[in-house]
């Protein structure tokens, strides 16, 4: 329903940031 510039970045913004959280947490769990 909304906008495709709008939804688009902050798609790519999120799966970014889940990615990122993702990393580290498993970094710490095997470091």
């Amino acid at each position: 329903m909304c906008d495709v510039r709008r939804c688009r970045p902050m798609a790519v913004i999120a799966m970014s940031a889940a990615r990122i959280q993702f990393i580290k947490s498993t970094s710490v769990a095997t470091g």
